[in-house]
């Protein structure tokens, strides 16, 4: 979009430098003419989440192009006539709002399209020396118990967050999946505000998420 401004930075931690661990965050950011988009995704980081640098990336990059196509296909409809700002929460109230239901999809396609390629990607990406290495047997074994008896463990081996934020010249919404926190800074009367504008999941708590 003409006037904004984008730039992502991500680095390897102190701590992961010291354990000789990868950097398990991914990000990107960028503004085109038909819209900006900013997505941030954090790896769970423990012993049992040691390919959560991969799910990262791979929720980014899925994230990125579901938003993608939504802008594309949703900017000829009248879906957000009148609705500036959209943020979603889990919400069963708003299940027949149409924004709602809308960006609920969307969201549900990402995580369709992640748990996917994680899968493809533990077929073709056996254990690595680098995990024989660093990572428990116990862990180990439960990667591969759960290739072999789908026992939908996978996603904690990926185990990350997500979140999204997306402006065009009409409309700007914003998801968020798992813990974290978005924060939006305005220029008012009172000088510098600032608002989290995502409803927070109260099931996020201490090393918990959702």
């Amino acid at each position: 979009m003409k006037g904004v401004s984008s730039l992502k930075h991500t680095c390897q931690g102190e701590s992961h430098k010291a354990t000789n661990k990868p950097c398990q965050d991914f990000s990107q950011a960028e503004s085109k003419e038909a819209y900006a988009v900013a997505i941030v995704s954090d790896g769970h980081g423990g012993a049992r989440y040691f390919r959560s640098d991969k799910g990262s990336e791979i929720a980014v990059r899925c994230a990125k192009k579901a938003i993608e196509k939504f802008v594309k296909e949703t900017s000829n409809t009248q879906l957000f006539k009148g609705k500036r700002l959209t943020q979603i929460g889990i919400n069963p109230e708003k299940s027949d709002d149409k924004v709602y239901t809308a960006l609920y999809w969307l969201v549900s396609s990402i995580i369709r399209q992640w748990n996917y390629e994680i899968l493809k990607d533990a077929q073709t990406r056996r254990i690595t020396e680098w995990e024989q290495q660093h990572v428990e047997q116990k862990y180990l074994d439960d990667f591969t118990n759960s290739l072999i008896n789908d026992e939908g463990k996978l996603e904690k081996v990926y185990g990350c967050t997500l979140m999204a934020f997306v402006m065009t010249k009409d409309y700007w919404f914003a998801f968020q999946i798992g813990d974290g926190k978005m924060v939006f800074f305005n220029l008012g009367d009172q000088g510098m505000e600032d608002d989290q504008f995502i409803p927070w999941d109260d099931k996020c708590f201490l090393n918990k998420t959702t």
